[in-house]
Parts: structure tokens; C-alpha cells; sequence
């Protein structure tokens, strides 16, 4: 019998593997004692979590935590943009999202997209972009209008902005990203991209350009910077702002599926609940209250 229950949960996670993404998943089951079941007697139940990029340090051990409990419970979870997680939610392909929102400073509100209520969407913590670049590149400290020229390509030499030499790399996320977005509006604003800029799908792209490139500048998740993910980048600080408090935010909005099974809004419950407090703490900014 229990045989039979393991045969079964690998026949849905392998199945689900290869229609989902073929995205590195991670895989788990719920906590125990978080469902009413009995374990070994109902069918596994798979749940499919997709999440942006800059949610994933937050998402990604908030899933494993969820399966160390519930053997029918399969969780998947596979990274991507927010507004690939929206169509994945939308077209029923999955049943939890967490995307990036823009955060409205002045009014304490995240600016969600017209289709986001029927999702019943709640904020799970506040994040936001900082300028980064190579620990090989000196560089500490930039005004707001050296990064605008920066990203331009209207600077030919580092030297010109800063201690540091040599023909600067801009590197910024795809326009149609809401990272991409967020920051042409506000740290380039009515200017244009430069041409000679390297444009990357997702943030791990972007580390690697950074890490990988002393005259790159560009911008990621302050998340991924308070991990090892961010070893060998360094923020920057814009008009002598601390990096992380300068108005580049966004709020990471977990959205529900209508319909989805009570595990899958369970495992959202979950998401949301204590479990994550340290990990907002450490990486991102709890949102008000």
C-alpha cells in the first residue's frame, strides 16, 4: 500500500514536470497537520506555484518548508516574469502567482493591474531595485543624473562618474518586465535606452553581467543581494541615498486562482503566514499594515 501511495505521487510530479515549464521545479508537500487528510488514502493533489524572479528567495524555501508534512501534496514551483506568471494563472496552468507590483510610496498602496482583483490579491512583502555593479568596479556612489546618462550610453568612460575606467556596460531587464519598467520610469524617465545597452531576460542574467563584467553597470532585486546569490555585486547608493531606501519599489502580490483546490489556497495561506516573517525581514521589507 505504501508503495502504491509513493508510485503514485512520483507518476504525478514526474508527469507534471514535463507538461508545467521544464523549469528547474521544487517539489514538496504540505505541512503537517496544515490539511485535514489521512495520509496514504487520497490521491496526491498536485499544486503549481509560479513566481517572478525577484519573489523566488522568498518563494523557493517557503515551498520546501511546505513539503515536509502531507504525502498526497505535490507543489511545483518554476520562475519566470510576472507577466508570464499572469498568463500561466490566467490560462489555468497554475493555480498560485507571486508577481511585482509598483508600490506607491506616497500612498502606502500597491498599484496592481486591472485584472489582478479577480485573484484576490494580497501583498507579501515590499522589495525594490538598486543600481548594482562588479565588486571589481570601485564605484560606490552615483547621482541620479549620472545614472540616467549612464544608461543612455551618453558616458564613454567610467572615469567620468566615478574611480573606475573604461567603457560603460549598461544592462537592463527586458521593457516589457516590470522591473524594466519601473526603473525606465524612474531613473531614466523620458530618456531612451542606450543602444549599446545588454538586455537580459530575469535577474540571474543580470548578476551574471554584472559579476561577470567590471564595466557593467546595471540593476537587480536588493533580495538577491542580501544572499549568496549576490556574492561578487555590490549596490550602489544614488544621490547619496542608501541603496534599498531611494523610490525604485515594488510590492510582491500573491494572487490565487479561482477555483483552485483547498490545498492550493492553503499553500498560499501558507506563504503568507509566520514561516515567511524572518525571511521578509532578512531580505525584503514588510509591508504596513
Amino acid at each position: 500500500m505504501m508503495r502504491g501511495a509513493i508510485s503514485r505521487v512520483i507518476s504525478v510530479a514526474v508527469g507534471a514536470l514535463l507538461v508545467f515549464l521544464g523549469v528547474g521545479a521544487t517539489q514538496g508537500a504540505a505541512p503537517r497537520g496544515s490539511l485535514d487528510d489521512t495520509e496514504g488514502t487520497r490521491p496526491p493533489v498536485l499544486v503549481r506555484v509560479v513566481a517572478c524572479w525577484p519573489a523566488l528567495p522568498l518563494a523557493r524555501p517557503l515551498v520546501s518548508a511546505y513539503g515536509r508534512g502531507s504525502a498526497h501534496v505535490v507543489p511545483l514551483l518554476a520562475p519566470m516574469s510576472s507577466e508570464e506568471a499572469l498568463g500561466r494563472l490566467s490560462s489555468a496552468e497554475a493555480d498560485v502567482a507571486i508577481v511585482s507590483r509598483p508600490w506607491d510610496a506616497a500612498s502606502g498602496r500597491v498599484v496592481l493591474d486591472s485584472g489582478d482583483a479577480v485573484y484576490a490579491p494580497r501583498v507579501v512583502a515590499l522589495d525594490a531595485l538598486v543600481v548594482a555593479v562588479s565588486d571589481a568596479n570601485p564605484v560606490r556612489e552615483l547621482d541620479g543624473e549620472e545614472v540616467a546618462r549612464l544608461f543612455q550610453g551618453q558616458v564613454l568612460d567610467w572615469s567620468e562618474v566615478g574611480e573606475h575606467s573604461g567603457l560603460p556596460q549598461p544592462v537592463a531587464m527586458r521593457p516589457d518586465t516590470v522591473s524594466g519598467a519601473l526603473f525606465q520610469e524612474s531613473m531614466i524617465g523620458s530618456g531612451v535606452l542606450g543602444t549599446n545597452a545588454r538586455v537580459v531576460p530575469h535577474v540571474r542574467a543580470m548578476l551574471s553581467s554584472l559579476r561577470d563584467d567590471p564595466a557593467a553597470v546595471g540593476y537587480v532585486s536588493r533580495a538577491w543581494l542580501r544572499g549568496r546569490e549576490g556574492n561578487g555585486v555590490h549596490a550602489v547608493a544614488v544621490d547619496a541615498v542608501r541603496p534599498g531606501t531611494y523610490p525604485v519599489s515594488s510590492a510582491l502580490v500573491i494572487l490565487t486562482r479561482p477555483g483552485a483546490s483547498r490545498e492550493a489556497t492553503a499553500l498560499a495561506d501558507h506563504i503568507l503566514g509566520p514561516l515567511a516573517d524572518p525571511l521578509v525581514r532578512s531580505r525584503y521589507v514588510a509591508p504596513p499594515e
